[in-house]
């Protein structure tokens, strides 16, 4: 409130403020980036129908907003009514970066530096509005961009790998989680749907694996949960049965209480998004895990050299092939 005073903030000012004059006013980037989400939910209610209250001083003045409307050239857009399967390509193409370089154009008309409540509404409204262009995991555009900066295959890439080392991360692990879920995978009868379990519990067991904190990767519904002051995006596995962690109904990724997807089918693809959800927006790996993220991201993606891992990291990595 003392901010909003002293820079003599009144509604009408409230609807023109950018992410620049937001960093003047709020200097931590946790309660900024809440603040200017909250404000584009009030901007979205106005354009709904629903304007707030202003002064007379103003009603008869020109809009100052700028149009904030998502503008296709023709070209795109007959790509995309076509489906041109060039827009989903592996490599880049013409149209990929005349996409890209179009919601670039569409984000810079308020801001150069957009937050990732930003980014995300617009990736969504995107894949809403052209479903064509979502990817067949998760929320689409996660992966999709990260796709486009890397080459990589989230999805594939997690099920290939993490399924071929899984029975030697179960073996060498003393987390005392690891009887839990062995119970539930003994259990198991079919072969595949046992490939997928085991898959699914040595991610669950990783992070212990590096003597990390599990609960900075995924957290159970029910059970205490652990908060920290960084953005940190997690796992949420929501109608834990018995509170058993491989016993969900379903799973939600979330971050700083913002509900990002709700649509993992698994604890593999889980992991996928919320890897994409760490390298598309830049967010740094928390101590309490930056082990564990490191080996996925070098290990597993293969977005780095994995002999330059750290001495503690490659220690785990021989440990698991020996």
């Amino acid at each position: 409130m003392a901010a909003k005073r002293e820079h003599e903030i009144d509604g009408a000012t409230l609807g023109v403020i950018t992410e620049r004059m937001s960093e003047r006013l709020i200097p931590q980037i946790r309660k900024q980036s809440i603040f200017m989400f909250q404000l584009e939910k009030l901007k979205s209610t106005e354009t709904n129908g629903e304007p707030a209250t202003r002064t007379c001083d103003h009603a008869s003045q020109p809009s100052s907003h700028p149009d904030t409307s998502l503008v296709i050239p023709p070209v795109l857009r007959m790509a995309i009514d076509s489906r041109d399967l060039d827009l989903k390509s592996a490599s880049k193409t013409k149209l990929r970066s005349l996409l890209i370089q179009t919601l670039f154009n569409h984000l810079s008309k308020t801001t150069m530096l957009p937050t990732r409540f930003q980014y995300v509404e617009l990736l969504s409204t995107l894949n809403l509005d052209y479903p064509f262009l979502r990817e067949s995991i998760g929320s689409g555009y996660l992966a999709w961009d990260l796709r486009d900066i890397a080459n990589v295959d989230v999805d594939q890439q997690i099920l290939n790998k993490v399924a071929v080392m899984a029975p030697r991360i179960i073996r060498v692990s003393r987390s005392p989680l690891k009887n839990k879920l062995m119970c539930m995978i003994d259990d198991c009868a079919e072969d595949k749907l046992k490939t997928g379990l085991l898959t699914e519990a040595a991610i669950l067991l990783l992070p212990a694996l590096f003597k990390e904190k599990p609960e900075l990767l995924f957290e159970v519904e029910g059970q205490a949960q652990t908060s920290t002051d960084m953005s940190t995006p997690k796992m949420m596995l929501k109608g834990c049965r018995e509170g058993h962690p491989m016993k969900y109904d379903h799973i939600m990724l979330s971050m700083d209480d913002q509900v990002i997807t709700e649509e993992s089918v698994d604890i593999s693809m889980a992991l996928g998004l919320l890897l994409c959800i760490y390298f598309v927006f830049r967010i740094q790996y928390p101590k309490g895990l930056k082990k564990t993220l490191t080996f996925l991201e070098c290990v597993v993606l293969k977005l780095k050299d994995a002999g330059k891992l750290p001495v503690t990291v490659k220690r785990v990595y021989n440990s698991i092939y020996d």
